[in-house]
């Protein structure tokens, strides 16, 4: 994970994804390694790669308003406004205060 942020603060994102992926070898259940893991997916343009992240963090912590909310905003950006819609209204049902309500307003 170090050698992964050395190298995404380096804008070298695909040493930085190489890098994350080997510590997702080691360990694919650790939801800070899959967030960096879909920000450098998200910065090397690879929208759908961090989404699979993304949906692997509400499975790894379903309880976790914030991972609802990541997911309801990858949805948003590629244009998946159903799925972004249950995500959204999944944090907010986990949180009233979760931070979703400009994904709800685009459906207007």
């Amino acid at each position: 994970m170090e050698l992964a942020n050395l190298h995404r603060c380096a804008n070298r994102f695909e040493q930085a994804g190489s890098a994350i992926q080997r510590a997702l070898y080691r360990e694919p259940y650790n939801t800070t390694y899959r967030e960096l893991a879909a920000a450098i997916e998200l910065q090397r343009g690879n929208p759908q790669e961090a989404l699979r992240h993304i949906n692997a963090m509400t499975i790894l912590e379903p309880h976790e308003p914030i991972q609802w909310t990541r997911l309801a905003a990858i949805h948003h950006r590629i244009g998946s406004k159903e799925k972004m819609k249950q995500a959204a209204k999944r944090a907010l049902e986990l949180d009233k205060n979760a931070p979703v309500t400009q994904f709800l307003k685009t459906l207007d």
